[in-house]
């Protein structure tokens, strides 16, 4: 059944990657992270409106603008700039960008071998500034939850 969760949150991540219809519509300053965890494999889904990581939603127009794309994208292909998981061994992180006639976000997908006790958000809450709260699905062998992080409480505890 996990295995199928996970390969769920792959799909999604690249479906974000290739969509071409317009975007979900999404709210400023509120993210969205699901979490499958079965056995020693960790995999995430980080999605995050533009608006909320640059300041702007349009297609990057002058060299300052371009700049922060390129920063948001990297920043987000670290895993180490979003995420404290204390023991794991990042496999797989890539972040892409999307963007309709009104709206743009980023999604970031995360792979990694651990069994981790915890996740803290503390190095994405202190970047991102204008993301006041992460709602958050977590997926383990112990059902499914749903949590929300802000930067007064960034840490998720998770089931062992």
């Amino acid at each position: 059944m996990l295995r199928i969760a996970l390969g769920f949150l792959a799909s999604l991540a690249l479906n974000s990657a290739l969509a071409h219809s317009p975007l979900a519509p999404h709210v400023h300053g509120l993210a969205k992270l699901d979490i499958a965890v079965e056995s020693t494999a960790l995999e995430l889904l980080l999605s995050v409106p533009a608006q909320s990581l640059m300041g702007f939603e349009h297609a990057p127009q002058t060299t300052q603008q371009k700049a922060q794309l390129a920063q948001a994208l990297n920043m987000l292909k670290s895993p180490a700039t979003v995420f404290e998981a204390p023991g794991c061994t990042w496999q797989r992180a890539e972040a892409t960008y999307a963007q309709d006639t009104e709206h743009a976000d980023f999604a970031a997908h995360y792979q990694a071998h651990c069994t981790p006790s915890r996740i803290s958000l503390e190095p994405f809450f202190k970047q991102v500034k204008d993301v006041h709260k992460v709602q958050v699905q977590l997926i383990s062998t112990h059902g499914q939850e749903a949590f929300h992080l802000t930067a007064e409480q960034p840490l998720l505890e998770l089931p062992q």
